[in-house]
């Protein structure tokens, strides 16, 4: 009897990842609902990269020329996002699974890590003192429309795109095929926190790879250009930077170049201090310097 109540506990479907799909990422990749023994990190990187493909795919002509570029540099910072498997967690019971903006480690939501990688800390924490535990399309924040209209989103993208997490009532049976991404989180998890230095910010600085920035900045375009970036790392570990692309051939500096490969870089090193798992610690400054080459026909 008890052998039956187990496998009956397991098989029962797991409340959805996401309030307005569901759990139609996992069945169209696995061919059958999520059950309870299903690893969390896995449905919700699995979520993320299913809705991505999505997104891209609408289409986006009624939008500006400034919109498309920040919705597709956005997508691609999802995408890295999701890969990271960095996740909030709800640290109380709710009664299911609910979503979260910003948890108590400073973990970001995937709505949350793109509106901070675009315009800072600010929104994010504004959104998350109103509505931590609320679903986007619940939020009816002003300030939240102006972001997603600006970035080339609708507010039910942004709720297609916003996961929810189980909270801490919640069973958990480790899946019995964690994967790559799975055990990478967990690697994660288990690495010390160390205060920022000046030596890290230099590592990550000598680790920057020109052929990222060209894949974010210059796909289908002619040309190289040199690039020297000033980047500020603050003792809170929030960056700044100064940019500056100069063409190899010609001299006209191009703006709108040297804000993507701004947003690009800031979320590179965002990314490796999240990964590393950096504490607030000493502000730094470094300079990369590069040349990065666009996509010949």
């Amino acid at each position: 009897m008890l052998g039956l109540l187990l496998a009956l506990t397991l098989a029962t479907p797991m409340d959805p990842v996401n309030a307005i799909v569901g759990d139609r990422s996992w069945i169209e990749i696995h061919g059958s609902a999520p059950r309870l023994g299903t690893s969390d990190d896995e449905r919700i990187a699995t979520h993320l990269m299913w809705i991505e493909r999505r997104l891209r795919a609408r289409e986006t002509q009624t939008l500006s020329a400034p919109q498309r570029e920040a919705r597709a540099h956005l997508l691609d910072v999802l995408h890295a996002y999701a890969l990271a498997g960095v996740f909030p967690r709800h640290t109380r019971a709710l009664g299911g699974r609910r979503p979260r903006f910003v948890d108590e480690q400073g973990r970001d939501c995937a709505v949350g890590a793109l509106i901070r990688e675009s315009v800072g800390p600010a929104l994010v924490e504004a959104v998350r003192a109103a509505h931590e535990l609320d679903y986007v399309l619940d939020m009816h924040e002003p300030a939240l429309s102006a972001w997603a209209s600006d970035h080339g989103f609708t507010l039910r993208e942004l709720a297609e795109i916003q996961p929810t997490y189980p909270d801490h009532g919640s069973v958990y049976v480790p899946h019995g095929r964690i994967d790559e991404m799975h055990r990478r989180s967990d690697a994660w998890r288990r690495i010390e926190p160390t205060p920022f230095t000046q030596a890290h910010l230099d590592r990550i600085v000598s680790e920057l790879d020109p052929r990222s920035l060209s894949r974010s900045c210059l796909a289908g375009r002619r040309g190289s250009w040199t690039v020297r970036a000033d980047l500020q790392i603050a003792a809170d570990l929030t960056p700044a930077l100064g940019v500056v692309a100069t063409p190899v051939v010609g001299s006209e500096r191009e703006p709108r170049l040297e804000r993507c490969i701004e947003r690009a870089i800031t979320w590179l090193v965002r990314r490796a201090v999240m990964r590393r798992r950096y504490l607030p610690g000493a502000a730094a400054h470094a300079t990369y310097e590069g040349r990065i080459e666009g996509l010949l026909h």
